[in-house]
């Protein structure tokens, strides 16, 4: 889906905009992706630049731009170069751009609205909060306009004259805006379709290193919750880069090469066991996180569906060693039957290699597209590790920083999406030490950025527990209808 806005709109906003030729990339619309405040967080967030347009049955078409980063951080956001327009007026062309005038409340991200332009006192223009269910051909938002609070409304007298007095809308949509890459190379004159630059990440260098080390460091789980450590499980078909990336993580935070995982070239599985592996500091301090090691998948061989839900509830102890021949059952003396939160996984981790991802054995994709479900219907938090980006794209090779400039591993996170049914987003690409004698800044700072991500979703999940069953400790641990569903699965399998 493109999106409804008009290429001679996407002119006119490119002109607002002002820094030349713009390509806009549809992100959310509501009548894709539903009217939803948290689908719009989750599709837009930390997006970089981008542009609302809304429509209406009257055939106006009007909307906001923000150079900021939209967010959930429940804050208002300064952006000099944000600016509300208008683009027609019930049916007509009437082209007006508001720029900003109190850059200070400039847009507001709040977790529980839709975009969200102004702030303090009045927001010039509120969207919508919550769930919005379409009323017969449009949508009633719930949002507001006030007139001139935060942005120069000139050349109109009222909201009115721009929305035709009401929030009765056909569509709203966001896209990213950004720079036009040149098709032509400025050194050979010849065409040059390897580099466009498709995700926003800050400057690379050992600032953004220390900064991303100490970020995590210090983060945990809820006091409330009682927990040491967040849980993360890795899993993914045999050779994907599972151990490799747990040995990459502690050789960032160790500042040598570590070696804590094992991990080789072979047919089957190098990883035999449930290993959860802590991580320490330069000064031997743990962090606060476990990541969790598996056998690999196979089509024949490796873990199982029933198997991985045991996992991910807890039920399978660490040191727990796979056997090819028969599952993990109740029957067994080393089976949780009553898991901890801590013993459960708070965020799962498939682990694919970017180079081979077309190459993907059916049997194994269909395992792992069940093993996502099974994750989604439990609520917890899921991401998506590309590895071994610079065998998919050799000028990534060369250096990885260029992964988010390269046309190659965009367009395998586009297939790993369309594969799995992941956000982008949660799509992380790394290069994990394998050849290198020494250490790189750069892989290390993949490897970070995707790794705060990941617990960042844990931390999401730790969000689920405290709204879904309260704080008190004794209902975070093991419920009812747990001992019910094993007591039930019990008798399935006697039978």
């Amino acid at each position: 889906m493109d999106g409804k806005l008009s290429q001679s709109n996407k002119e006119q906003l490119e002109y607002f905009v002002g820094l030349g030729p713009r390509r806009f990339t549809l992100l959310y619309s509501i009548t894709r992706d539903g009217c939803s405040s948290d689908t719009f967080h989750q599709r837009c967030d930390y997006q970089g630049p981008t542009v609302t347009v809304l429509y209406n049955q009257q055939g106006s078409v009007y909307g906001g731009y923000t150079s900021a980063s939209w967010s959930s951080n429940g804050t208002n956001t300064r952006d000099e170069k944000a600016f509300l327009f208008q683009l027609q007026y019930s049916g007509s062309n009437r082209p007006k751009k508001f720029p900003i005038t109190n850059t200070a409340y400039s847009i507001y991200c709040e977790p529980s609205y839709g975009p969200m332009f102004g702030g303090y006192t009045a927001y010039d223009m509120n969207s919508f909060s919550g769930t919005i269910n379409k009323s017969g051909t449009y949508y009633q938002l719930n949002g507001s306009c006030t007139y001139g609070a935060n942005y120069a409304m000139s050349g109109v007298s009222s909201w009115n004259e721009i929305h035709n007095g009401n929030l009765q809308v056909t569509e709203l949509e966001v896209y990213s805006v950004c720079v036009q890459p040149s098709t032509r190379s400025a050194s050979t004159g010849t065409d040059d379709k390897e580099f466009v630059a498709w995700g926003k990440h800050p400057e690379f260098g050992d600032e953004l290193r220390q900064e991303l080390l100490q970020e995590i460091a210090s983060m945990q789980p809820y006091s409330e919750l009682k927990l040491q450590e967040y849980r993360v499980l890795l899993i993914g078909p045999v050779g994907a880069g599972k151990s490799s990336f747990v040995n990459t993580v502690c050789s960032a935070f160790k500042g040598r090469i570590v070696q804590r995982a094992s991990c080789g070239e072979e047919q089957h599985s190098f990883t035999k066991s449930y290993q959860a592996y802590n991580v320490k500091t330069k000064k031997n301090a743990s962090l606060h996180f476990r990541l969790c090691d598996t056998r690999g998948l196979e089509p024949d061989l490796g873990i199982n569906i029933k198997e991985f839900d045991y996992l991910v509830n807890g039920h399978v102890p660490e040191k727990y060693e796979f056997n090819a021949e028969a599952s993990i059952s109740l029957e067994d003396k080393m089976f949780v039957v009553k898991p901890s939160l801590a013993e459960k996984v708070h965020c799962v981790v498939f682990v694919i290699d970017a180079s081979t991802l077309n190459k993907l054995d059916p049997d194994v994709m269909k395992k792992m597209k069940e093993f996502v479900k099974i994750t989604a219907r439990g609520n917890t938090k899921q991401a998506l590790l590309l590895t071994k980006i610079d065998i998919a794209d050799s000028c990534v090779k060369e250096s990885p920083k260029h992964a988010f400039k390269s046309r190659r591993i965009q367009d395998v996170v586009v297939t790993a999406s369309k594969m799995f049914g992941f956000p982008r987003y949660s799509i992380l690409p790394v290069k994990n030490y394998e050849e290198e004698a020494e250490m790189r800044e750069v892989v290390d700072i993949l490897a970070l950025l995707a790794l705060r991500k990941i617990l960042h979703f844990a931390e999401d999940y730790m969000d689920g527990i405290l709204n879904d069953r309260g704080i008190g400790a004794e209902s975070l641990l093991y419920s009812e209808s747990d001992d019910l569903a094993l007591e039930s699965e019990a008798a399935s399998e006697s039978a």
